[in-house]
């Protein structure tokens, strides 16, 4: 056991540091947009390692790590059974999310775009909501836009304010739903706004690096033993500040398991209140 608590430690010193294994998050072409974008009902194939996609949704839960793989003398055994659970408990979110749509949010917020074509854009859209169980019990939501065209990928990551408790969404009311959507519309808006932006050349680097870390990076305990507010990203790229939030620019693998940066990859809108890091190297 100690051997293997040691080797996780050791990977989260790695990844703290920013290893160069990481992709770099890069604007977009100036004229990419222009070309037209099209929404497409899939989920991309780069997911954090673990990710369970709630069935015919655009949901993806994101479920929290534990230490049980370490406790066990064959700790696949241990994976097999914990990854099992945890498809189970994705599948059973299918009906009761079904009412939330995050791919109609995108289409309907985005159908009066110029940019926007029912079929055969430049630029493939792929709107998603990740569920991540975290360490205090709670189910942070972010809506991600998944952009790609021609030897481009980009990520937008909006982190819906507040929280959820298990039951409301495990079993989620109608006031809940609609509380649901609301946020993610509210975030959409913002991505269209951040997407824009993009093709006009405005979330370029300032040179500003920050530390910035987040329970809705990270809201889980790697390996379910490092606390998950020692997490934060080394070297995020600052491209925006106000009073309220931040507008982060972060290198990733988007195929990590997310206790390891599996949702760094892109650029972030994140309230302050959201930040247990925030500093300016």
């Amino acid at each position: 056991m100690s051997l293997r608590l040691a080797s996780a430690t050791l990977l989260c010193t790695l990844w703290l540091a920013a290893c160069t294994s990481m992709q770099a998050s890069v604007p977009m072409a100036g004229d990419a947009l222009q070309k037209g974008l099209t929404v497409s009902k899939s989920l991309p194939e780069a997911l954090p390692d673990q990710a369970k996609p709630v069935p015919h949704t655009q949901f993806v839960l994101l479920p929290e790590e534990n230490a049980v793989g370490l406790l066990m003398p064959v700790p696949f055994v241990a994976e097999a059974i914990t990854s099992a659970l945890n498809s189970h408990t994705a599948q059973s979110f299918e009906e009761r999310l079904a009412p939330v749509d995050p791919y109609r949010i995108a289409l309907q917020t985005l159908q009066d775009r110029p940019y926007w074509r029912a079929i055969g854009g430049y630029l493939t859209l792929q709107p998603f909501v990740t569920l991540q169980e975290c360490s205090d019990d709670q189910y942070r939501l972010t809506l991600i836009y998944h952009l790609s065209g021609p030897g481009w990928v980009g990520r937008y990551q909006y982190h819906v304010p507040g929280t959820y408790s298990p039951d409301q969404i495990k079993q989620p009311s109608a006031e809940v739903l609609n509380a649901v959507r609301a946020d993610l519309l509210a975030g959409a808006d913002v991505l269209n706004q951040l997407i824009e932006r993009g093709s006009r050349g405005e979330l370029k680097s300032r040179g500003q690096d920050v530390q910035v870390g987040s329970l809705h990076l990270v809201g889980g305990k790697p390996s379910g033993l490092i606390p998950a507010s020692l997490i934060y990203v080394h070297h995020a790229d600052l491209i925006e500040e106000t009073d309220s939030q931040v507008l982060v620019r972060i290198a990733g693998d988007m195929t990590q398991a997310t206790s390891a940066g599996g949702l760094f990859f892109g650029v972030h809108v994140l309230r302050k209140d959201q930040l247990h890091t925030f500093k300016k190297l």
